[in-house]
């Protein structure tokens, strides 16, 4: 059985607090908000009879899902000032769906390390 990723459009927002502002080692907490749509995609099955030898393959189409999954989430790391602009942004983030009616994943835990430039 062959797994892939599940094509999606996932838009997000967020705010998050930063302590010790003036610092270069700056610990922060958030809160988000996400809104995901699933796309179509193709599922192929492979089917193989074993005492004829007769092998059989189906595909089959997902449609797309017209409603969105939304999701709120928190998240905790540290950001380190490199240069004047330049920044390395590391931390863990959780996101749990908004409604429990909504299908899908019930949380998501992640991790994140990035660059950041401010303006």
């Amino acid at each position: 059985m062959e797994e892939g990723a599940l094509p999606m459009w996932q838009i997000a927002t967020g705010m998050q607090y930063m302590m010790r502002p003036t610092s270069i080692l700056r610990p922060f907490v958030g809160l988000n908000y996400a809104a995901s749509w699933r796309l179509p995609y193709e599922v192929q099955y492979e089917f193989e009879h074993t005492p004829s030898g007769l092998e059989q393959e189906v595909s089959t189409e997902v449609e797309s899902k017209s409603s969105a999954v939304s999701m709120v989430g928190l998240s905790a790391g540290i950001r380190y000032q490199l240069a004047k602009h330049l920044y390395i942004k590391s931390g863990v983030n959780y996101l749990h769906k908004a409604d429990r009616a909504q299908p899908g994943f019930p949380g998501l835990w992640g991790l994140n390390a990035l660059f950041q430039y401010k303006f």
